[in-house]
């Protein structure tokens, strides 16, 4: 059953309306991530009640095994990009993020909050409900432009940020049309999220690792310079204490013997002179 034409750009607009509204929601992270896949599945729902069956939808239950076929080798192949770009010095450097690295909520964040809140919340929504009332297009489109106030949040670049979420979602609704199912996109999505999260973990704690070693080497090497030091002023001491021990039990000058007969012989002449 065809769907009315205007209901798939008011659709698309809500879903950007609500990227810009949702990472500013005061509920912390889990209620975002709450609210995103409500988002979702309120969307399939809709959509669904518009006349659209699951098929059309990519929830069509014989296609699972499709989709996991499809979304397994893309799974695979981004892994191996990871791989690859944490080898490549001139790559790795672009994974260098200190603050999402060190998050305390890490685990939460791999296996809550990005499969949850954001592959499911964003699959159902936009290669599910959007991409059957607009097509595979519009709704990259709306996908980037969904990631605007998450790109501010963060303090990355909007274009950027635009540019490489609207081709991604054009390579996950091709997944999605070649598969038949979201499962595949699901996957896939998955994969570049938690991936990327584990890469910047990992950078972040070879580079931790890094600045520990080298700081032990540094106090190492000033341990062993202050020793050093001492040693020598240690040797400079007891090379003052010899000094000085030889200068004492060294004679000092002997006393002229003839002034010292003259002035006892004076002194005697005197005195025997007066006891004269």
């Amino acid at each position: 059953m065809r769907v009315g034409s205007w209901r798939g750009p008011v659709a698309a607009g809500a879903a950007v309306a609500l990227g810009a509204i949702l990472p500013a929601a005061p509920v912390g992270p889990r209620g975002r991530a709450l609210l995103a896949v409500g988002a979702g599945i309120g969307a399939v729902a809709l959509t669904r009640a518009s006349g659209l069956d699951r098929h059309a939808l990519g929830l069509d239950v014989s296609r699972l095994r499709a989709g996991l076929r499809w979304g397994t080798v893309a799974a695979g192949a981004i892994g191996a990009g990871y791989v690859v770009a944490l080898s490549v010095p001139a790559l790795r450097i672009h994974f260098v993020d200190g603050e999402r690295g060190r998050r305390e909520d890490f685990y939460e964040w791999i296996g809550l909050h990005i499969p949850i809140g954001t592959v499911l919340a964003e699959e159902l929504l936009f290669r599910g409900a959007l991409t059957a009332l607009v097509g595979p297009l519009p709704q990259a489109v709306a996908f980037g432009l969904w990631h605007v106030r998450p790109a501010i949040v963060a303090g990355d670049n909007i274009a950027a940020t635009v540019a490489v979420t609207g081709l991604s979602g054009l390579a996950f609704a091709w997944l999605r049309r070649g598969s038949g199912s979201v499962l595949a996109p699901a996957l896939a999505h998955l994969a570049v999220n938690v991936g990327g999260a584990i890469a910047v973990r990992v950078v972040a704690g070879a580079s931790e690792a890094t600045g520990d070693a080298t700081g032990a080497s540094e106090a190492t090497g000033r341990a062993k310079r202050r020793g050093m030091l001492r040693g020598r002023a240690k040797r400079r001491g007891m090379l003052r204490g010899r000094a000085k021990r030889r200068g004492m039990l060294r004679p000092g000058p002997r006393p002229n013997r003839c002034s010292r007969r003259i002035t006892l012989g004076c002194h005697g002449t005197a005195q025997d002179r007066r006891s004269r």
